[in-house]
């Protein structure tokens, strides 16, 4: 199967939860991510073409003046895990708050 993502992921350390904005609820505990999206680790499956005001907070290391990393996704896909009870969720990035695509590169380069 050809691969379809523009940017490979990168796995990331520790734990990141991400939140919907929206509700103040979290969406689950992000997995690997790249300047297009990411892969979310949920104990609720996802619909797909659901969309999403996330927000990510990536440590000191990443905020600025701004905060935690804030954009828009949408889900592309939900798979059950090997886990009972939790699902794996494909999330495209739409749309990033202005200045925070750098803040994410920086993270990234981090990685």
């Amino acid at each position: 199967m050809k691969e379809k993502r523009q940017h490979a992921r990168k796995s990331v350390p520790g734990g990141v939860r991400v939140r919907d904005v929206n509700t103040g609820r979290e969406l689950g505990t992000l997995l690997n991510l790249s300047p297009s999206g990411m892969m979310v680790f949920t104990e609720q499956p996802v619909p797909a073409n659901a969309v999403y005001q996330c927000e990510l907070d990536l440590g000191t290391a990443v905020q600025d003046e701004a905060g935690p990393l804030r954009f828009g996704v949408e889900s592309l896909w939900c798979q059950p895990s090997e886990q009972p009870g939790a699902w794996w969720v494909g999330l495209r990035i739409i749309d990033i708050e202005s200045g925070h695509s750098a803040s994410l590169e920086r993270y990234l380069d981090e990685l």
